[in-house]
């Protein structure tokens, strides 16, 4: 999560995760957010697949990606 100035004072109106193993899964950070009152919305599948994906620990390609096997 980050922070979403407040138009009228300017102090921030949310900011979860600060570090990387505060919130272990998507699905925690987004409860956190519940918990305070707030609801996140507009994301796609394909966009939550992404944030996931970006969040996890890199790996090198597999045999099938290197032979252009599997994307």
């Amino acid at each position: 999560m980050q922070a979403f100035p407040d138009p009228e004072t300017d102090e921030c109106v949310l900011w979860l995760g600060a570090f990387l193993e505060e919130y272990s899964t998507l699905e925690s950070i987004v409860e956190a957010a519940r918990t305070l009152g707030y609801e996140v919305r507009g994301l796609t599948r394909e966009m939550m697949l992404a944030m996931i994906k970006e969040s996890g620990p890199p790996h090198p390609p597999s045999l099938g990606e290197r032979l252009g096997m599997v994307r």
